[in-house]
């Protein structure tokens, strides 16, 4: 059984091309979730508002984009997306911890429940102090 880890993008980036895990680098936030996500995960990926499910090693440029405000037929797209490539990637019984706001989650995660996927939201719901807290404590 596979423990996946999904850890949300942020707003600050690198000023140039990196790979994913290192492009959110700037935010303290992603790399407390990105060293949590590395020693409690089998394998871990990025939710990225852009490019949907990517995994660490991708490469990609700083951008300007968000999910926040997006109209539902962008936000549902993407979730389909995301949760496509999750199927892919898992198997019914792995485990997929969703260390992200409520604006990643909605319906997939539904869906992936359905399909047989443990899936834990610990970070819904909590404010961003909280989250912080819950990332310190949880990493180590």
């Amino acid at each position: 059984m596979a423990r996946i880890v999904l850890v949300s993008c942020s707003k600050s980036k690198l000023p140039t091309a990196a790979a994913a895990a290192d492009l959110y680098g700037p935010s303290s936030t992603f790399r407390a979730a990105r060293a949590y996500a590395e020693r409690h995960g089998s394998a871990w990926y990025i939710l990225s508002a852009k490019h949907g499910l990517v995994h660490p090693a991708q490469r990609l440029a700083p951008y300007e984009y968000t999910l926040l405000g997006a109209d539902q037929d962008t936000a549902e797209s993407w979730g389909a997306d995301v949760a496509a490539r999750l199927e892919q990637l898992t198997a019914p019984g792995d485990e997929i911890v969703l260390l992200a706001a409520r604006v990643y989650g909605s319906w997939w995660v539904t869906r992936l429940r359905r399909l047989g996927r443990k899936v834990e939201t610990p970070l819904y719901g909590l404010s961003v102090g909280r989250i912080k807290g819950w990332l310190k404590g949880a990493a180590r």
